[in-house]
């Protein structure tokens, strides 16, 4: 019973959050100059340029340096 409560508990938590955590790392790999993105923040911005860990965005006539990771979605 333990066995089966395991596998249960696998497939309904852990593998749905690995699979959006994977989702997630693709996304922000994928960013480029040119993108529309919004952060966690709220920000609705255009990426200016890439590096490593930071990205540059503009909004508003303004110029501000992130963390890749305060990207919360792309846009189209």
């Amino acid at each position: 019973p333990f066995l089966a409560m395991g596998a249960v508990l696998y497939f309904v938590l852990f593998a749905p959050e690995k699979k959006a955590r994977k989702k997630r790392q693709a996304m922000l790999d994928a960013i480029k100059k040119g993108d529309k993105v919004v952060t966690t923040s709220g920000l609705h911005a255009e990426v200016v340029a890439v590096r490593e860990h930071e990205i540059d965005l503009s909004a508003g006539g303004s110029r501000f340096t992130y963390s890749r990771a305060a990207v919360n979605e792309t846009l189209d």
